[in-house]
């Protein structure tokens, strides 16, 4: 079996076949990315970096290249840069909390909505369906229906409250016309 080892120079280290080809297909993949990055949102110079070098920039020119175009690129050692700064780290950590309660307040109105329209399809008289339980539903039930009930109690007089609130701005909006 031969071993065959490229010598870019003399001071380098000989490149086996197999490390040669591994790098060349790194560069394909690499390209590849950077245009059709370039084919989404248009070509800059981070991706003309990548087109024309077929590799990341250095640390310190990608952190360059990301000021340039005002966004993190990621650098030949796979970090992002420029890095953020304080501030910037404290802005991202504010949106991501307000992102989760946004997302928690939204599973809020999902279940709510979907115990209301679950309920409101119930027409039997309750005292007829408890018998229909069977005992491993019974735990559950007990469990939950007095916090349940006692929340939705609470969110019908928000919501009954918001209605007289919109009421009322309505009316002093559009005064009703008095009849001299």
């Amino acid at each position: 079996m031969f071993d065959l080892r490229l010598v870019p120079n003399e001071l380098a280290e000989p490149l086996s076949f197999s490390e040669v080809s591994d790098k060349l297909m790194d560069q394909r993949v690499l390209r590849s990315e950077a245009a059709a990055f370039a084919a989404l949102v248009g070509s800059n110079a981070y991706s003309d970096f990548i087109l024309k070098n077929g590799y990341r920039p250095d640390p310190s020119t990608a952190a360059v290249i990301g000021k340039l175009i005002g966004q993190q690129v990621r650098a030949s050692d796979g970090t992002m840069q420029p890095a953020r700064t304080a501030m910037e780290r404290a802005s991202m950590s504010a949106l991501r909390r307000q992102q989760k309660l946004r997302r928690r307040k939204l599973a809020h109105v999902a279940r709510l909505c979907a115990a209301i329209d679950e309920l409101a399809v119930n027409e039997d008289d309750p005292a007829s369906i408890i018998e229909a339980i069977s005992s491993h539903e019974e735990p559950k039930i007990t469990k939950n229906l007095e916090k349940s009930v006692e929340w939705l109690c609470r969110f019908a007089q928000e919501w009954q409250s918001r209605g007289k609130q919109q009421e009322a701005r309505r009316n002093s909006q559009y005064p009703a016309k008095s009849s001299d």
